[in-house]
């Protein structure tokens, strides 16, 4: 009787070592799969800054219209308002959300222009006045479309509209400009644009 008895209480605490050994097992996996997704769920962020009137999403590595057109339009004000004596300071501002591929170029640029006699000139001065804003999801990139415009002596005003055109990611939850440029005129170089120029190419 006692061997039997034995036997039989052997054979459940081989059971419920079998089922502890299982429910370890899980609790693992479960314990791995919520540290994964910790580690890489990102919460998404919305905010609603004083010159929008639509909410403004970014996550880790996205972010919706609103904010691509919002911050395109902070660089573009920046870069537009620029004179020899705020250059170094736009110049370190914008390269906080410069591609380190781009950056030494555009700060070239920066320096340039503020250097350029017409800007640099006493007499003068010139701001950025933005009229549009576009942004196209294909590419990624903004568009500001908009007026330099510089006031000389006698408040004589001179207008060149303007583009300025950048190519827009987020990494790690912050913006990253990995393209940037500007030309004079009104129309935003987008896809449509370019397949525009060239069936006109192609018909001439």
């Amino acid at each position: 009787m006692k061997w039997l008895k034995l036997k039989t209480t052997w054979k459940t605490t081989i059971n419920i070592n079998r089922i502890l050994l299982v429910s370890n097992i899980l609790m693992a996996i479960s314990i791995t799969f919520l540290t994964w997704r910790i580690t890489h769920q990102h919460d998404r962020i919305v905010i609603v800054p004083p010159n929008l009137s639509e909410k403004a999403h970014i996550s880790w590595s996205a972010a919706n219209r609103q904010y691509y057109e919002s911050f395109g339009l902070y660089v573009a004000t920046l870069i537009g308002n620029i004179t020899p004596k705020n250059v170094e300071f736009v110049a370190d501002s914008v390269s906080r959300f410069m591609s380190p591929r781009i950056y030494p170029n555009v700060r070239s640029q920066l320096i340039a222009l503020a250097k350029d006699s017409f800007v640099s000139t006493s007499t003068n001065a010139s701001y950025f006045s933005p009229r549009k804003v576009v942004f196209e999801e294909e590419t990624s990139k903004v568009f500001v479309v908009g007026e330099l415009v510089t006031v000389g002596f006698r408040s004589v005003s001179e207008r060149k509209p303007v583009v300025y055109e950048m190519e827009i990611h987020i990494e790690n939850g912050l913006p990253l400009i990995t393209g940037f440029t500007s030309y004079e005129g009104s129309e935003p170089h987008t896809l449509k644009w370019q397949q525009s120029q060239h069936r006109t190419t192609e018909a001439q």
